[in-house]
Parts: C-alpha cells; sequence; structure tokens
C-alpha cells in the first residue's frame, strides 16, 4: 500500500508572500516528481520553497541572480 498525502510546493520571498505555488495535490510516498519554477518574473533575490506534506514541513533557502 502507497501512502499518500496532501501535498504543497510553495515559494516564498523574504516579506512571507507566496510568489509561485508548485504543486498543491494529493502525492505518493516513495515516487518522484519533477516541478519547473519559472521565474523569470522575479527580481533577483532570496526565495524559500516550502514542502509540506501531511504533518511534515521542509523548507529550502533559493538564491536567484539574473
Amino acid at each position: 500500500v502507497t501512502e499518500k498525502a496532501k501535498t504543497t510546493v510553495k515559494v516564498y520571498n523574504l516579506l512571507g508572500s507566496v510568489v509561485a505555488v508548485l504543486y498543491d495535490g494529493i502525492a505518493e510516498a516513495e515516487k518522484d516528481y519533477k516541478l519547473r519554477f519559472n521565474a523569470a518574473e522575479l527580481p533577483s533575490g532570496i526565495y524559500f520553497a516550502v514542502i509540506r506534506a501531511g504533518n511534515n514541513q521542509t523548507s529550502r533557502k533559493l538564491m536567484l541572480l539574473k
């Protein structure tokens, strides 16, 4: 049985505003997913990608240079 969980992947700016939603749906554990992030409209700077799956959450710092 494969576990499934409500999953979101969002990108936030330093002010805490959501600038992109990369995924919002049900995801299966142990399955690989590829997401594309088009940052063409965003200025250079620091962003955070936040991944929430069920009761788990992790974040990664992103640096965008143009």
